[in-house]
């Protein structure tokens, strides 16, 4: 689980800065992820909070692959990159 919400943060551009995952003997698990948002997307674009919140809660529940995440992101990548180089 603690993957396929890293990968979904990453998949919304977001920039993992910290992340802990806790068990306790009774076998609960918490984590917790520290991060920011790159591109500024929740900020520019406040309606796009729910999606964001929906889109994570539906892939770490199963109701949506992680995958199509992953794709935009890796098709983001070059362009990022080729950027930076500027």
């Amino acid at each position: 689980m603690f993957a396929t919400i890293s990968g979904a943060l990453a998949g919304w551009g977001m920039n993992i800065i910290k992340a802990d995952a806790f068990a306790n003997a009774a076998g609960n698990v918490l984590d917790t992820f520290h991060f920011s948002d790159l591109h500024r997307t929740l900020e520019l674009n406040p309606s796009e909070i729910d999606r964001f919140l929906r889109s994570l809660k539906d892939v770490v529940n199963g109701k949506a692959p992680l995958e199509p995440l992953l794709e935009w992101t890796r098709k983001r990548e070059p362009r990022a990159a080729a950027e930076s180089c500027d």
